[in-house]
């Protein structure tokens, strides 16, 4: 024979049969995820800033190398070739002949490479031109020709001028006879610095000479007192 008994169950035991939810004590507020916030790593941050950098590093290398480049280059060209402008030197004018319309005189330079390897070609087109009290007695052309490194080649132009102003000046200036007169010559020569066969630059040597003469008469040599000049090289 079996008794069943009826027992209450204790409290706790009856709320954890029924709604767990009821008995969770009053006083314990229910639980929240904390907020969650994402910090990016230093290297994501300054990316942008450090390519910028990175790219203006780059630049400056490759300039600063040009540059060193360049240098260097020249360096060389200086020690193992020597390039030199060449000099010229008035060595001799003379006034040949003064006609109604024209005045021939007779202009020798001296022209030096003093290069120790690097030759010169001068080419056509070189020209000579005598100027006295702002008119032109007459103008030449230089000859081309090679020149050989440390070399000095005297060579001879023939200068030339037509028209009344020209002649009046030469006629003028021979009249004098043992005054001084300041005469003006401007030389312009295409020049090829070249290195045996091998061409390294071409350039025109532009040259104005302020010669002083003494005794400037038709038929004789001039007899020069003093010559100023000065050169520029144009590329």
């Amino acid at each position: 024979m079996t008794h069943t008994l009826d027992i209450p169950l204790p409290a706790a035991a009856a709320a954890t049969a029924g709604d767990k939810a009821s008995a969770l004590p009053v006083s314990i507020p229910p639980l929240r995820p904390p907020p969650y916030r994402r910090a990016l790593p230093s290297y994501l941050s300054g990316r942008h800033s450090s390519s910028k950098c990175g790219r203006g590093r780059c630049l400056c290398s490759a300039l600063l190398a040009v540059l060193l480049f360049v240098v260097v280059f020249l360096l060389l060209l200086g020690i193992c070739f020597d390039p030199r402008a060449p000099a010229f030197f008035v060595e001799h004018l003379e006034l040949r002949r003064v006609a109604a319309n024209s005045a021939d005189l007779g202009l020798a330079l001296l022209l030096v490479n003093p290069s120790s390897r690097v030759l010169l070609r001068y080419s056509h087109g070189g020209s000579v031109a005598v100027s006295f009290r702002g008119g032109r007695l007459g103008s030449g052309d230089l000859p081309a020709f090679l020149q050989r490194p440390r070399n000095a080649t005297k060579i001879a132009v023939a200068v030339r001028g037509r028209g009344a102003r020209a002649a009046a000046a030469a006629v003028v200036s021979g009249k004098k006879g043992k005054g001084d007169v300041a005469l003006r010559i401007h030389v312009r020569a295409p020049v090829q610095f070249g290195l045996g066969r091998l061409d390294l630059v071409k350039a025109t040597v532009v040259v104005d000479y302020t010669v002083v003469v003494h005794g400037f008469i038709p038929g004789k040599e001039v007899d020069i007192k003093s010559t100023e000049h000065t050169r520029k090289i144009e590329f």
